[in-house]
């Protein structure tokens, strides 16, 4: 089999979050890994049927099953029929798994976070309501998995734990991205006694130094403190969850210590005892215009040797995803994205959670499909706009919506440049030059700075 023939099977087999990670790790470390979480995922099926029942445990099946992007989700039956439903999306249902942001309050300043450099104009810093959350999830009768984050921090918002125990209620998985630092005694005991299913730790520094020099307001003291307290409450109350995955955003300054970071992890607990799914996310930056001074191109090659050499050592997992380089992204056709809507502040759907981080909100909001709050998910997601972006993305044919143009996740550059951009709202189709000119919101226009327009 040709390199190339081979590629074009991987691609067309494996979900597109996992694509990426085997392009940047091989297929072989990637299915070992796979392989290692499916295994000890059945202590916790166990569990589930012991504490919970069958349709608790079913749920938590379906997710690994069925659920193709985001914290929690594997996505095994996409192996399979990925390639299917990218073809021919008018035969996928409705989202089985979405991410709400449910607030834009963070006392945080991170260095390389979107919030930190807002404008009040672009984006009120506020709260959904209680009524307005559930009104929306609500509105998913099939519900999985919800991710209830946004750029803000989870548990600044005064209802959390009621949504915590809301979605428990429902049986829908939750993985919550978090820092961890500000929680206190009774939150710990919220989220353990209420089996959530887990925190995406987000954590981006080895030393005291680095950390807290880039996630400004965040103590490294008090963080390790907390996931102690995390892990020794589950071993008392005897619960599996939440397991705690690990995200370390790779930047320059920040990149050597990578190796040391794995080492942290290891001296702090055991994997098991993080959970089943738990492992180290090595995550490239998704740049913007304000922090382009602190992406990398690509990860040396020696720190990704070293890092799975100081794994091996602790017995952890580590993923490394993706890389700068645009040549190098997967082409849009394997997305698999646009199964998992995101719902901004003020009810603004979009179609994924990747057009975020960009410092880009008045465009975001500007072709939104639809208002969540202002009319039903159902009728935003078989609208015009919804449906045109669904059956363009995927075929190559056909130009680049324009919510898509410059993805930092896939390579949209080649079919920009030959079949334009789609405006999903009207169907008009323009040149690359005219969206970059007239449409494209301005901290995106660094992604054609190399680019000949035309």
């Amino acid at each position: 089999m040709t390199s190339n023939l081979k590629e074009k099977m991987t691609a067309m087999f494996i979900p597109a979050p996992l694509l990426i990670s085997a392009r940047r790790i091989g297929l072989r470390r990637l299915f070992s890994m796979l392989f290692a979480i499916g295994f000890s995922y059945t202590g916790v099926v166990w569990y589930l049927l012991r504490r919970r029942g069958p349709a608790a445990a079913w749920k938590f099946i379906s997710v690994k099953l069925f659920t193709p992007v985001g914290p929690g989700g594997v996505g095994v039956w996409w192996f399979f029929a990925g390639w299917f439903i990218r073809r021919f999306p008018q035969l996928y249902g409705m989202p089985k798994q979405l991410e709400m942001e449910i607030t834009t309050t963070c006392a945080k300043r991170c260095i390389h976070c979107e919030h930190t450099y807002w404008s009040r104009e672009s984006q009120p810093i506020k709260q959904m309501t209680y009524e307005q959350v559930i009104g929306i999830l609500e509105q998913f009768p099939g519900l999985r998995w919800a991710s209830l984050v946004g750029e803000g921090s989870s548990f600044e918002h005064k209802e959390m734990k009621r949504f915590i125990t809301y979605l428990r209620r429902r049986n829908i998985m939750s993985y919550v991205p978090d820092h961890m630092c500000d929680y206190d005694d009774e939150t710990i005991e919220h989220i353990v006694s209420n089996d959530m299913d887990g925190i995406v730790l987000s954590f981006d520094g080895a030393s005291r130094e680095t950390y807290e020099s880039i996630k400004v307001g965040c103590r490294y003291d008090r963080t390790i403190e907390n996931i102690r307290k995390v892990l020794a409450a589950k071993k008392r109350l005897g619960t599996p969850f939440p397991e705690i995955m690990f995200a370390y955003i790779a930047m320059k300054n920040n990149v050597h210590e990578i190796p040391d970071f794995v080492d942290l992890v290891g001296n702090i607990g055991r994997r098991a005892e993080f959970g089943a799914g738990s492992r180290i996310g090595i995550i490239r930056l998704l740049a913007f215009k304000q922090i382009l001074d602190l992406q990398l191109e690509d990860i040396p090659g020696e720190i990704i040797e070293e890092t799975y050499r100081r794994a091996a050592k602790h017995g952890m997992l580590v993923n490394f995803t993706g890389t700068n380089v645009r040549e190098d992204l997967p082409e849009p056709t394997c997305c698999m994205a646009w199964m998992e809507p995101y719902i901004m502040m003020e009810g603004y759907v979009s179609q994924c959670c990747a057009v975020f981080i960009s410092n880009n909100r008045d465009f975001i909001r500007e072709h939104a499909h639809g208002n969540v709050l202002k009319e039903n998910f159902r009728d935003i997601w078989y609208n015009r706009s919804y449906k045109t972006l669904r059956y363009t993305i995927n075929n190559p044919g056909k130009p680049i919506p324009m919510q898509c143009a410059g993805c930092r996740i896939f390579n949209t550059l080649p079919r920009e440049k030959q079949y334009g951009i789609i405006d999903t709202q009207t169907g008009e189709v323009m040149s690359l030059k005219t969206f970059y000119e007239e449409h494209m919101g301005e901290n995106m226009k660094w992604r054609y700075e190399d680019v000949d327009l035309g």
